[in-house]
């Protein structure tokens, strides 16, 4: 299931967009849906979180996926951490786990 409001659909785009070098707000959707809601791609992670959705992370690149528990993509990115951080996406992963 893609994003559930359009403003949130277009705000992440805004954000993240050009991480996944996606043209359009349609593309973006469409990409955020598939590595959410397709088959786990091979090495990355998935755990259920404590308000009954999902996160996902693809290792290699990054990439950090939030599902809600109503089955709507909440966010879609790649993980960078903020300026003098020394968090990674393996720590964002598993804090968002628990």
């Amino acid at each position: 299931m893609p994003f559930k409001h359009r403003y949130a659909l277009e705000n992440h785009f805004i954000r993240h967009g050009e991480e996944f070098n996606a043209t359009s707000v349609a593309e973006y959707e469409r990409m955020a849906d598939q590595f959410m809601n397709e088959a786990l791609p091979n090495g990355s992670r998935e755990c259920p979180r404590r308000n009954g959705g999902v996160v996902r992370l693809e290792p290699k690149s990054g990439t950090i996926g939030l599902l809600g528990p109503d089955g709507y993509v909440l966010s879609f990115f790649v993980y960078s951490p903020l300026g003098g951080s020394n968090q990674t996406a393996i720590d964002y992963f598993r804090l968002n786990c628990r």
